[in-house]
């Protein structure tokens, strides 16, 4: 499945948040891989053969009315002004509501 069509079932203005999103990845992390989790609903990028999460980087996971961009070690980066959220052990994502911003 592409990611195009898996992203069909979604609110346009979300399908052109990911697409958009999947964009800018693909043009700051040339070097990584973009693969598809069905199953958990979200695109990622990482690098190196294993799709563990040691070797991912980002990921990107539509919603009814928002898109959350997610680092995977996102707990170890620095949040001054507070925007990542989440309180797993490392993942912390940015909610982007599509009607509206952050």
């Amino acid at each position: 499945m592409t990611i195009e069509e898996f992203l069909k079932s979604y609110d346009p203005k979300v399908q052109e948040v990911c697409l958009e999103l999947r964009k800018i990845a693909l043009e700051l992390l040339p070097e990584t891989e973009e693969i598809l989790f069905e199953g958990w609903k979200n695109f990622s990028y990482g690098t190196g053969e294993s799709r563990a999460d040691k070797d991912l980087i980002i990921y990107v996971a539509p919603f009814k009315d928002s898109v959350n961009l997610g680092f995977y070690r996102g707990a170890n980066l620095p949040d001054q002004k507070k925007l990542l959220k989440g309180t797993g052990k490392l993942l912390r994502h940015i909610k982007i509501k599509v009607h509206g911003g952050l």
